[in-house]
């Protein structure tokens, strides 16, 4: 019989998708060693309509006898896990009905029930339309162990009105969260700084601020993207009931298809170079082909160097120099090393850098040496990939050509065109690599001799090693006459 109500622990990857967003996400931590309490997740498959399946019940039922073996008479916490829930687009925090504290088969069926049931209330639809998303949902539900909370809150990763990573921000209450949720109580307000974890609130919880500060980083880094995450305290331990992103700082929009990555946190952007190579708005397929091959560039996880802004392509300027810093103080001089970032904004990007804690050459180690293997590999088989190359493209056309449907072509795109872009990106990369060093000294020699303004139009024609500056090809040459 396939799995109806399926464990935390046992829920694959495959599943996922049907057990909701919150379902989903929950059994990631709790696979993950994250403190999230135990439960399980009763799929969408489990009913029909809204009543929920005799065998499906039969594999509730075993589910509820496993969370008891600890304790005979423990409390659940009935939630809902709708698909459309707890996503990028909509986090429908409070929509659906919960039900807490509750122990009997019989008190857990009904709230099942009552939990299913809540997909058609009104206050669901409303918020569907103001989202823009489907007005049907499809829900699974999750039974979990309550955790009876001395302190319950939220807690932001970044600061949804000012989109800034360098604080977080969260409130709290004493006793369930439920409270917090329907503003029943007037929640306690605290904030915590990046890098160091400088906290600013009632003392009553800061000897958990640091590790709810741990916590909340390593959700961040784990999951993509700031999050806001649902946590509790009891008996002296920190509990995740649940992290969603920040619906405030998504860059994409999938219902109204728009880009706009300057919401997904305080930086400066820049279209410099980019914007010259690609001068156009870019369709959808561009920018999925192309943000996939620059993400292999990022260093610092949940950090991309690239971003599109309503269809045109940016770099993130702040990540740039955050790296930099990692290795020089002086601002400007990065600035002259990066290129591209004009010089009255260095004030600015100083402002802007990434609070890394302890950002140094060991905390961007992992990701620099994943790169250096990368252009090694490319730079051995450069040969062998450009001999190899115009064959393999026409294998590839007559497969595409020969193609029946759809799904054919967006498997031969997965497994077969994205790994050889990625191969040839990393070639390109390999092969700028090794001018790179060169050029980068030059303009810093250059900008010291003459203005910026005139070191990029002398580099302007920057091109193989053997024609490094063509621009300067007759200046080189009357020094060659003056030298006999």
């Amino acid at each position: 019989m396939p799995d109806l109500a399926c464990a935390f622990g046992r829920l694959i990857p495959e599943q996922q998708p049907s057990a909701g967003g919150k379902g989903g996400t929950l059994s990631r931590l709790y696979q993950a060693g994250y403190p999230v309490p135990d439960g399980f997740v009763v799929l969408p498959s489990a009913f029909s309509g809204d009543e929920i399946l005799p065998e499906a019940w039969s594999q509730v039922q075993a589910c509820l006898a496993r969370l008891r073996s600890h304790d005979p008479n423990a409390p659940f916490a009935v939630r809902s896990s709708a698909v459309a829930e707890d996503s990028a687009l909509a986090s429908f925090a409070g929509a659906f009905e919960t039900v807490l504290n509750i122990r009997s088969d019989e008190e857990v069926m009904t709230a099942i029930n009552t939990v299913r049931q809540s997909r058609h209330s009104e206050r669901v639809k409303a918020y569907s339309q103001a989202q823009g998303v489907p007005l049907v949902h499809e829900m699974a539900v999750i039974v979990q162990c309550l955790v009876k909370a001395d302190i319950s809150g939220v807690l932001f990763t970044a600061d949804p009105v000012t989109s800034s990573r360098s604080r977080l921000v969260g409130n709290y209450v004493h006793g369930l969260g439920d409270k917090l949720v329907s503003g029943e109580v007037e929640s306690i307000d605290f904030s915590m700084e990046r890098p160091k974890c400088r906290y600013n609130a009632p003392s009553e919880i800061k000897r958990f601020s640091r590790k709810l500060y741990k916590l909340a980083s390593r959700l961040e880094k784990d999951l993509g993207c700031p999050q806001d995450i649902e946590w509790a305290i009891s008996q002296g331990k920190v509990y995740i009931l649940q992290s969603r992103p920040i619906t405030t700082m998504i860059g994409f929009n999938p219902v109204t298809g728009e880009f706009n990555d300057s919401l997904t946190g305080d930086f400066i952007w820049s279209c410099v170079n980019s914007g010259e190579a690609m001068p156009n708005v870019m369709t959808p397929f561009t920018w999925s082909t192309f943000s996939r091959t620059y993400n292999e560039l990022n260093i610092l996880p949940g950090y991309d160097t690239m971003g599109n802004i309503g269809g045109r392509c940016y770099q993130n300027s702040t990540v740039m120099v955050t790296l930099l810093r990692a290795r020089k103080s002086n601002v400007k001089d990065m600035i002259k090393e990066l290129g591209g970032v004009r010089e009255e904004y260095a004030n600015e990007l100083d402002k802007v850098l990434i609070p890394i804690p302890g950002i140094n050459l060991f905390s961007i180690l992992p990701g620099s040496l994943r790169m250096l293997r990368k252009i090694r590999t490319a730079t051995k088989d450069l040969k062998t990939f450009i001999s190899e190359n115009p064959g393999w493209c026409r294998a590839q056309c007559q497969r595409i050509n020969e193609t029946q449907n759809n799904e054919e072509l967006v498997t031969i795109f997965m497994n077969e065109l994205m790994p050889h872009v990625l191969d040839a990106f990393w070639i390109t990369i390999a092969t700028a690599w090794r001018h790179a060093g060169l050029t980068g000294k030059l303009r810093r020699q250059l900008t010291e001799i003459v203005d910026t303004i005139d070191a990029d139009a002398l580099l302007s024609n920057v091109s193989s090693a053997d024609e490094l500056l063509s621009s300067l090809g007759p200046v080189m040459g009357l020094s060659k006459v003056a030298r006999g």
